[in-house]
């Protein structure tokens, strides 16, 4: 699957930079983590996304001879078992060289900002250059799926946004504000997302908050496979 390239947006106003990032990772943020629950039968999901058209292509070779992130790992198959033999998370903040961030317009953030555990990777993320409406980044695995957070009422589903097909939008607590989007989509490797921190000083909405975090969510699954080694 080829995905099309991205907008880039302007930067941040250092002075929210500090102050965003302690309260999302602070045990009082206003934007918990979706916790896992029991399956139970999904009702039809909307669709808030307009797809991008991929160029025909040969999945079957795409699949053996894979050239970006998003091919190796399996975006569009939409399924991973966290309990099969040999499943292992896809972790973004090891797997994808602290070069590749800043190439995307992200600096990593020290590693006490950071987890690291079987079931969920997580790493946040400053604007490397001067980019006032941008304020931080977080990428995040995790085995959640898009049924879970649908029951919890997480999903984004009055926003349309670009994105190629088989991403979706939700938020990390039913308050969110219209300064934070996050995009996701299923991989073999469990379900890969990257939340936007808009700047709360510049007026924006959730539509275009959500749409760079689609737009970025979008570049990582488009970083060539060797550069991610």
């Amino acid at each position: 699957m080829r995905l099309s390239e991205s907008v880039v947006y302007t930067t941040t106003a250092m002075s929210s930079i500090v102050l965003c990032c302690v309260l999302f990772l602070s045990g009082s943020a206003a934007v918990p983590t979706p916790s896992l629950i029991d399956d139970q039968p999904m009702a039809a999901d909307p669709d808030p996304i307009d797809a991008e058209t991929p160029e025909p292509d040969d999945t079957a070779t795409m699949a053996a001879n894979p050239t970006t992130l998003g091919e190796a790992l399996g975006v569009g198959d939409g399924t991973f078992d966290p309990t099969a033999d040999g499943f292992h998370l896809f972790d973004p903040c090891t797997e994808i060289t602290t070069e590749q961030w800043e190439k995307l317009g992200w600096k990593p953030l020290p590693e006490q900002q950071a987890r690291s555990d079987a079931d969920r990777k997580f790493c946040t993320f400053i604007p490397a250059t001067d980019r006032p409406e941008w304020v931080t980044g977080f990428a995040e695995s995790d085995v959640l799926d898009q049924r879970q957070l649908d029951q919890q009422g997480l999903l984004v589903t009055d926003v349309k946004v670009t994105a190629p097909d088989g991403f979706y939008l939700y938020k990390l607590s039913k308050e969110e504000t219209e300064f934070f989007c996050s995009a996701a989509v299923t991989t073999s490797r469990g379900r890969v997302s990257f939340t936007f921190g808009a700047n709360p000083d510049i007026p924006t909405d959730k539509k275009r908050t959500c749409q760079v975090a689609a737009d970025m969510l979008r570049d990582i699954l488009e970083l060539p496979l060797a550069a991610t080694q």
